[in-house]
């Protein structure tokens, strides 16, 4: 992952996107002041293949505050809601940090892919959750509302 200071998280979000520009995408972020991205999450749903996390990331100011978590929340609410049965997504091995927030949330390391990043080069882990579907759970999520109180902006749908 290249490291954008401050500001340059947009061209972060734009060099992530425009590599999966060919897939059927959603993209979430979160503003700090309704005009500042503080993190953003891109994302694939498939109702029979699941849902596929193709990246997030927060600005480096804004870390260790809650936005990943809260934009992994809502994706995998809003992949359970569209009946998905599980989530997947790849990471540095090293990631330590991404690495814990996917154990809180019970990804489980299912592969791994020996050289998957370059610069530095470096092994991809593949992890997955199972997303029960929204019958067999009590409620689901009013997505519109949370994303309002939560300050979520949802484009690229």
């Amino acid at each position: 992952m290249q490291n954008y200071k401050g500001g340059d998280i947009h061209k972060f979000v734009i060099e992530a996107s425009s590599s999966a520009l060919d897939l059927p995408e959603n993209f979430l972020s979160n503003t700090h002041d309704n005009r500042t991205i503080a993190a953003y999450i891109l994302y694939n749903l498939h109702e029979e293949e699941g849902a596929h996390i193709i990246s997030i990331g927060t600005s480096p100011r804004h870390q260790k505050q809650g936005h990943g978590l809260q934009l992994m929340n809502w994706c995998l609410a809003h992949a359970r809601d569209a009946g998905c049965g599980k989530a997947t997504l790849k990471v540095r091995a090293s990631n330590i940090p991404a690495l814990t927030l996917y154990e809180k949330l019970g990804f489980e390391h299912v592969d791994t892919t020996l050289e998957y990043y370059s610069t530095p080069i470096e092994d991809a882990l593949e992890l997955s959750l199972n997303l029960p579907l929204s019958e067999d759970m009590d409620a689901t999520v009013d997505q519109s509302s949370f994303a309002t109180e939560s300050g979520l902006q949802i484009g690229l749908s």
